[in-house]
């Protein structure tokens, strides 16, 4: 369940379907069977009243049986009409113990930006891929200590978010 605060609506995940319901209400806005899993990250467009959003594996093995994929669809938020979707690689990890998924976008300029496992860039129009570069996003820590028992860590997000310029886009990486 997602909360979308600028139409004071949830999104409901369904195992085939995602449903947006009006919080003050209860009433069903609209309901889609195009867009399958858990609502991993969002985007709301106010200007067009549109949403972006990307899906996450609920569990592994559940995919695997289920014929899951990983899906970014653009949705008319008014009537729930799926403008597009793209198929990704990768897999949206999760943070070991708040279980949010560890992906980002924006909207910049007619461009859909993905910054999961690196960057990748989608037509806003259309959907299609423009371009992609892969990186890790974090970093793994060093041995937890003397009463670890040899655990390692992570740290999630190390890396500064992306500069984007007029003709570049800036990736700090030490």
């Amino acid at each position: 369940v997602k909360y979308i605060d600028e139409m004071d609506a949830f999104l409901i995940s369904q195992k085939n379907s995602v449903i947006l319901v009006k919080a003050n209400t209860g009433e069903k806005i609209w309901e889609t069977n195009r867009f399958k899993g858990g609502v991993g990250k969002y985007i709301y467009d106010a200007k067009r009243k549109e949403i972006i959003m990307v899906n996450y594996k609920p569990t592994g093995w559940g995919a695997l049986f289920a014929g899951f994929k990983n899906q970014l669809v653009r949705i008319n938020a008014v009537n729930g009409d799926v403008l597009w979707d793209a198929t990704f690689v990768g897999a949206i990890e999760k943070e070991l113990v708040t279980k949010r998924a560890i992906v980002d976008m924006w909207i910049k300029g007619d461009k859909v930006v993905m910054y999961m496992n690196g960057l990748t860039v989608y037509d806003y129009a259309t959907g299609q891929k423009v371009w992609n570069v892969n990186y890790d996003n974090d970093i793994n820590g060093a041995n937890g200590g003397l009463f670890s028992g040899g655990r390692r860590s992570k740290i999630y997000r190390a890396i500064a978010e992306p500069l984007f310029t007029e003709d570049a886009v800036y990736l700090v990486i030490l």
